[in-house]
């Protein structure tokens, strides 16, 4: 804020301006949380293995709706892994009882 708007303009503006600094100093601050928290995990995957502290594929989720969509994408992951699994399985049944002359399952 210039000195001609806090002395001349208008007595609100002064109060915009704190807010907007406000604003911003809580934004730069949530930016490095985020950082060190990646740091955090990169460092546990160098330190004990990406099999025990793995590093996210992707992004951390900041909103609700972000985070909502992550966890219906990992469920729908977790679906469709169920369903090769099941699906293969089925096909190994299948095949013992294709060698026995016996019907088919699904």
């Amino acid at each position: 804020m210039s000195a001609e708007e806090f002395w001349q303009g208008d007595p609100r503006l002064a109060e915009s301006y704190r807010e907007a600094y406000k604003i911003q100093r809580d934004r730069k601050n949530q930016q490095l949380w985020l950082q060190g928290l990646y740091f955090l995990k990169a460092l546990g995957c160098a330190v004990h293995g990406s099999e025990k502290s793995p590093y996210p594929d992707e992004p951390v989720p900041l909103t609700d709706g972000e985070r909502k969509a992550r966890e219906r994408r990992e469920q729908e992951n977790a679906n469709a892994d169920f369903e090769a699994a099941m699906m293969s399985f089925a096909s190994s049944i299948n095949k013992k009882f294709e060698k026995k002359g016996e019907a088919k399952i699904g």
